[in-house]
């Protein structure tokens, strides 16, 4: 069995997540984990000072708890940087701020307004929204900024299931094999965020066949992230997520440290 890193968690240092970082460790710890890495987020398109000083004393408490955890977990500090597109001069001044191990490009919505992801919409005005999202994301991964691309189709955890059934995924695969492209290109990877399986969409953001087809184009570096916001969702389903990037073609895996991957083999 293939060891398991959890490259996407969260904590109380997240404005989404109240979940102390001791008890995160605990829980990977408990599930046999080799390590995880912390993620809080950190917005740029709506970005004020708070997000600094509370990933600054998540840092803090990480360092302080590393000794007690010594020979037991691997403990890497990251953040998921979400939509650096905004304003990429501050997305590098926010990275540079501090030695990440790990950082994660992200989007949650469009960088104007949060939560456009209606669960009321209808397939239609869906898959506009879908183009634009990853319009968006082909802006981001033309930066600099951060080390894998984080959940590629997250605007599906939104949608109904009448809508997602209506929904015609084909007509995206240009926009996302120029996203797969770029990733390649400049070194960069994609994350398997194993969230949707856990939750009621039920699927992983990607699917397996965005894995395959990142593989084909010559992809090769692949993180492994629960985006758990809750310590009983720490490494869960990231043995599922394994033996989907194995269906897919990997062999191999990673996490990050000092901004670089580490493989594992699957």
């Amino acid at each position: 069995m293939a060891a398991l890193f959890d490259s996407h968690t969260h904590s109380v240092y997240s404005h989404d997540c109240d979940t102390p970082l001791q008890e995160n460790l605990a829980a990977a710890a408990k599930q046999g984990l080799l390590g995880l890495c912390t993620t809080d987020h950190c917005e740029v398109n709506c970005f004020d000072a708070v997000w600094l000083q509370r990933l600054q004393s998540g840092r803090q408490q990480l360092a302080a708890l590393r000794p007690q955890w010594a020979g037991q977990l691997v403990l890497t500090q990251g953040i998921e940087l979400a939509y650096p597109q905004a304003d990429p001069v501050l997305a590098r001044q926010i990275i540079a701020a501090a030695p990440y191990d790990f950082v994660l490009g992200s989007m949650h919505g469009s960088p104007a307004k949060k939560g456009m992801f209606d669960p009321a919409t209808g397939p239609r005005r869906f898959a506009q929204i879908l183009r634009t999202y990853f319009g968006e994301l082909l802006q981001v991964v033309q930066l600099d900024c951060f080390d894998v691309l984080a959940h590629l189709t997250y605007p599906l955890r939104y949608a109904s299931p009448q809508t997602a059934a209506a929904l015609d995924l084909l007509a995206f695969d240009r926009q996302i094999d120029e996203i797969f492209a770029v990733l390649i290109k400049n070194g960069r990877g994609l994350e398997l965020n194993v969230s949707g399986l856990y939750q009621s969409y039920g699927k992983p953001f990607p699917t397996v066949g965005y894995l395959r087809r990142f593989y084909q184009l010559g992809g090769r570096i692949v993180t492994l992230g629960s985006d758990a916001h809750h310590s009983a969702d720490i490494g869960r389903q990231l043995a599922a997520g394994a033996q989907l990037l194995r269906q897919a073609g990997f062999t191999a895996y990673c996490y990050f440290r000092g901004r670089r991957p580490v493989f594992l083999d699957l």
